[in-house]
């Protein structure tokens, strides 16, 4: 077990633990008396546990002027004076995979480690809420952060290949995922599929060129990469009811 204190600054401490042992997800709250939250991460990604704790003293904590002192008036006669569980809601499990997974050094480490620490604060008093939020998805594979995050770099490679998208087994294989679960956890968290999407981004990015009069029609539907002029006007008219030259027309 290795135990580093990651980061400490005026009235924030951070300091996380690599784990021998499988683990549960778990968060555990403690409001102690001199006005300071502990809050205490237990989590497992990829095979690895690990444990924050996030430690946010009265100084730290006044800058959200009165918002936590419903919690520290409680119990006011011991040291550790209310200590909770909470839940566990799928944007917490972001943050978690963030930490497991971040890269950056130096002031950039800096500033990403006091960001998930305000996330864990947030999310630990408001939006896991039990009653806000029931559950995450309807597809359940998407609440596991790992796989949510798939459907999210599919996206991202989608975008960057506008031109020529990468087929449906293409996709999948590159995000390591099923290609139903492909379709599926795409359609949910983007509300289209994944051929609209790519469509719609593609009027988009026409519009964009448009307005700049640097390409012909012909010159864009390639650019776009599209068969023909044809198929470009079909695409964009089926989005935007109007065909290039008329929406160039109307725009000008």
């Amino acid at each position: 077990m290795v135990q580093t204190a990651d980061y400490i600054t005026d009235g924030l401490q951070i300091e996380h633990e690599t784990l021998r042992d499988n683990i549960d997800t778990s968060i555990e709250i403690n409001y102690y008396f001199q006005h300071k939250i502990e809050i205490i991460t237990r989590f497992q990604i990829e095979g690895k546990s690990y444990q924050y704790k996030f430690s946010y003293s009265q100084s730290y904590l006044n800058r959200f002027e009165n918002s936590f002192e419903k919690p520290f008036s409680l119990f006011a006669t011991s040291s550790l004076f209310h200590n909770e569980q909470s839940d566990v809601c799928c944007k917490l499990k972001d943050v978690f995979v963030q930490l497991a997974n971040t890269k950056l050094k130096g002031v950039y480490h800096t500033i990403f480690l006091e960001s998930q620490a305000l996330l864990v604060l947030l999310h630990t008093h408001t939006d896991c809420d039990s009653q806000q939020e029931p559950t995450c998805f309807n597809c359940k594979f998407l609440n596991d952060p790992i796989e949510k995050q798939k459907i999210m770099q599919a996206r991202v490679i989608v975008m960057i290949n506008l031109s020529e998208p990468p087929t449906i087994p293409q996709l999948a294989r590159a995000v390591h995922i099923n290609e139903c679960y492909l379709k599926k956890g795409f359609k949910e968290m983007y509300g289209t599929s994944i051929f609209d999407f790519v469509q719609q981004q593609r009027v988009h990015k026409a519009k964009q060129i448009l307005k700049s009069n640097k390409l012909s029609i012909q010159q864009l539907a390639l650019e776009l990469g599209y068969s023909n002029t044809s198929n470009f006007t079909n695409a964009f008219k089926k989005m935007t009811g109007k065909a290039p030259t008329e929406w160039i027309k109307e725009f000008s």
